[in-house]
């Protein structure tokens, strides 16, 4: 099974890592991603540029995020925390990877 979790809103940082943990203690196959666009991508800027407290990453999972969003919010990729994958657009990665069997969920 593959999962992808659609995360914009920073205030359910904690709903994400708690689906997330659940649903790899269910079943540690799940292939699992989180696409973040609009304000959830502040969630992926290292804490020394004082957005916000950024997410505690899950090896197990590939995170994007959206340029667009960060462009927007005059976020630069130096600014991200490592292990984050950047792509042009958030939507369209949602979108791809549905097409690929991912299952969505917002979160």
């Amino acid at each position: 099974m593959k999962v992808v979790f659609h995360f914009d809103n920073p205030e359910h940082v904690h709903v994400l890592i708690a689906n997330i943990k659940n649903i790899l203690k269910e079943d540690d196959t799940v292939e699992v991603c989180v696409v973040a666009n609009s304000h959830g991508v502040s969630n992926f800027v290292d804490d020394k540029f004082g957005l916000t407290k950024p997410i505690v990453l899950d090896d197990r999972v590939n995170y994007y995020v959206c340029n667009n969003a960060m462009r927007t919010r005059d976020i630069s990729e130096d600014m991200l925390i490592s292990g984050v994958t950047v792509v042009s657009s958030g939507v369209y990665k949602l979108a791809t990877l549905q097409e690929d069997g991912y299952h969505y969920i917002k979160s």
